[in-house]
């Protein structure tokens, strides 16, 4: 293995497998019911370590069995050493590079390089299946040995890299060694106002799976307002060539109820028309319907799992793999973002992967608290800044109902106008958009695609944008590199048509920090020509850092106000204040500057609605009242009109809770359960309770659960 591959931006992988849905293999359906597979087990937990200054100074031989590690330390998986304390700490830049004098894709020669060996064992019932090993993140780029031989390399901080590790395992004890690098020419495109950490920071697990396999599970499950037709493509795909193979495919509910026939599929050579559909040379594609479906939003975020059983020329069961899914359509027309043929408004926050101690390495109950802290504050959507995030959170944004713009790892800010269209890193921007997409879009919650953030514009996003568009035509494109509203830009500069390369990469307007008046100016103009028929969608705005967030109120205000204005998401959701301690044992928020990390960008990271901690700020609450899914407004006298602002919903799930106060005493209060269907108002009158006092009244009024 050649290391210096690290400074190499045309190689983005070796011997990395193709990149797919995140499939687990079951023996049978039985073990779907169960939730349980015998054929993976995580690697997660003590692994002994060594931090070296650079990949060209790790010991000779190190990733071999026979080397002794019993002097090295340990480390725990997931986790960045920059947390762990080996010295080599965290490095905040918000557009520098973490160093000067360089140019891509060149990096210092002091180059902090981990090294990783842990031990594990083949079961019996897994020797006549694939090994496979994940390695769920790694910054920046992971090399794999086993047993002392090169299995591979991949790039890419934020997607996972799977190798296979069948030619190299044996029946007894096997020595896994992965050498982490913390720079390299993949640094120069991950530049993305967040801390610099290193290595193993998401989970790491073993899979065996059957050498005649389903490698691939797409699903696109659209709806039909219309008629409540839910539609279900479902493509498979094996991993070999190999014929003669079968597949039971239906569809049935969370808990287990069938709601469709069952598809017995032939999987034969690949069709030149499903060719945008699956990678694999033997596939097969169904198409299933069921009537009355219960579609997905983010208010009703209704899920149904899909089912393929892969049974081979015997009739025997080789595996059972599942995708969970929601039937909905996304549709961006006449100025709007449709879902299931209801205009949506999207209140959404940018967010990172941050915890104030584990740094980039967050758990799922961790990533749950986090959304439903969101969903308390009628945040709906994300946008998963600036990269994928662990493909857990989509499977809770998923459940939990909140919209979701994916990513692609792709920011190179210190060189945001040349980088792009660097020939020599065009296979790795394009990589990390196509590999996003094979990943992900499996998720209902996923709404559009984002190209990336801050890389400039050029032919490599249009061909990006023109691969996804085959590929994947149920989402919007979104990249703010080719069409970005500065502060600086005035109206009349956006009061045009878009160009034809806009309009491949842009499927929606997208400002960055657009001044409210310049936001009512454009929605003004935009509901009144034929020049444009996007939506206007804000990637970023109100930048929540210190005492900020002014005229959010008038933002929000204005997304209620103006159809052409699809809403927006905040930067950012969460402080990247990191948990230190001073010299009296102290606690604080640390940020650039406090690692003796130069250059560093100070205090800037800490811009969230949130503390580090999530302890909401004074701007969360704000944010919260101007996007209420419920308005009350006084008519006069004892009458009240109440609004309800949802998409999908209607109210019968709240009470209206009201209480007369004279004097600072509640006089008289009551309990109206209100039935209002989405978008419609109703006025209640109060004046039959109204208590006979003399003096000033006040009528308050609170929404909440019915229980």
């Amino acid at each position: 293995m050649d290391v210096t591959n690290f400074l190499q931006p045309e190689v983005v992988e070796v011997n990395r497998l193709p990149a797919r849905q995140p499939l687990e293999s079951f023996a049978n359906v039985e073990q779907v019911r169960l939730g349980t597979s015998r054929f993976r087990r995580t690697l997660d937990g003590t692994w002994r370590f060594k931090l070296v200054d650079s990949p060209l100074t790790a010991p000779r031989r190190w990733q071999h069995p026979a080397t002794n590690d019993s002097r090295w330390t340990t480390i725990t998986v997931p986790g960045a050493w920059t947390r762990q304390g080996f010295g080599d700490l965290p490095h905040y830049t918000n557009v520098v590079m973490p160093w000067k004098g360089k140019e891509p894709p060149y990096v210092p020669d002091r180059n902090p390089t981990g090294l990783y060996r842990t031990n594990f064992s083949v079961p019996p019932n897994w020797r006549s299946r694939d090994v496979i090993v994940h390695l769920g993140g790694a910054e920046s780029l992971a090399v794999v040995w086993c047993n002392g031989e090169f299995v591979g390399m991949g790039k890419d901080s934020r997607l996972p890299s799977e190798f296979d590790l069948s030619p190299f395992v044996t029946d007894g004890d096997n020595l896994l060694a992965v050498m982490v690098i913390r720079w390299s020419d993949a640094t120069w495109i991950e530049d993305q106002d967040h801390w610099w950490h290193a290595g193993l920071h998401r989970s790491v697990y073993l899979e065996a799976r059957p050498r005649v396999r389903l490698d691939e599970l797409l699903v696109d499950a659209d709806y039909d307002p219309e008629t409540q037709l839910g539609t279900c493509e479902i493509s498979i795909g094996l991993n070999v060539r190999q014929r003669s193979f079968t597949a039971n495919l239906w569809v049935e509910t969370e808990e287990g109820k069938r709601v469709s026939r069952v598809c017995n599929s032939t999987l034969t050579f690949t069709s030149a028309g499903n060719r945008a559909r699956s990678r694999c040379e033997i596939s097969a594609l169904e198409r299933i319907e069921i009537s009355s479906v219960r579609p997905w939003s983010s208010e009703t975020p209704t899920r149904y799992r899909v089912v393929a059983e892969l049974v081979d020329p015997k009739g025997e069961t080789v595996e059972v793999v599942t995708a969970l899914t929601g039937f909905r359509r996304v549709v961006v027309s006449d100025r709007r973002i449709n879902v299931n043929g209801t205009a949506i408004k999207i209140f959404g926050v940018n967010r990172h992967d941050h915890h104030p101690v584990t740094g980039k390495t967050v758990t799922e109950d961790e990533m749950r608290e986090e959304l439903v802290l969101m969903k308390q504050h009628n945040i709906n959507a994300i946008r998963t800044a600036h990269y994928p995030n662990d493909h857990r959170l989509l499977d809770l944004c998923d459940e939990l109902g909140l919209y979701v713009v994916d990513e692609a790892n792709v920011e190179c800010h210190a060189s945001e106008t040349t980088l792009a269209h660097n020939s020599r890193y065009t296979a790795a921007l394009m990589s990390r958009v196509t590999r996003m997409v094979t990943r992900d879009r499996n998720h209902p919650c996923i709404i559009g695609w984002s190209l990336g953030n801050e890389s400039g514009h050029a032919p490599v996003h249009s061909a990006a944008a023109a691969w996804i568009s085959h590929t994947d035509p149920t989402r919007f494109i979104h990249h703010e590199g080719a069409e970005r509203w500065r502060t600086t830009a005035t109206t009349d500069e956006w009061k045009r048509p878009p160009s034809p390369s806009v309009q491949r990469c842009q499927h929606v307007v997208s400002a960055m920090y657009p001044p409210v008046s310049t936001l009512i100016e454009w929605a003004e103009w935009a509901e009144t020509t034929a020049l444009d028929d996007r939506p206007l969608l804000i990637c970023e705005y109100s930048h929540a850092m210190g005492n900020s967030n002014g005229s959010l109120d008038r933002y929000l205000e204005a997304f209620w106000q103006y159809d052409a204005i699809a809403g927006g998401f905040v930067w950012d959701w969460r402080d990247q204040g990191l948990l230190e301690h001073d010299e009296n044992g102290r606690p604080f928020w640390a940020y650039g500057g406090h690692f003796a990390d130069t250059p560093n960008d100070a205090n800037f990271c800490i811009n969230g609605l949130t503390a580090p901690d999530l302890t909401p700020h004074p701007a969360l609450r704000e944010f919260t009242w101007g996007a209420r899914p419920l308005i009350a407004e006084h008519l006069g006298d004892c009458k009240v009109r109440v609004t309800n602002r949802r998409s999908f919903t209607a109210t019968t799930d709240l009470a209206m809770e009201w209480a007369f106060t004279a004097d600072g005493e509640i006089t008289c209060r009551g309990r109206e359960l209100i039935d209002i269907s989405p978008g419609k108002s109703i006025t209640i009158d109060l004046s039959s309770s109204r208590p006979d006092v003399s003096g000033e009244l006040h009528l308050s009024i609170e929404f909440c659960l019915r229980t």
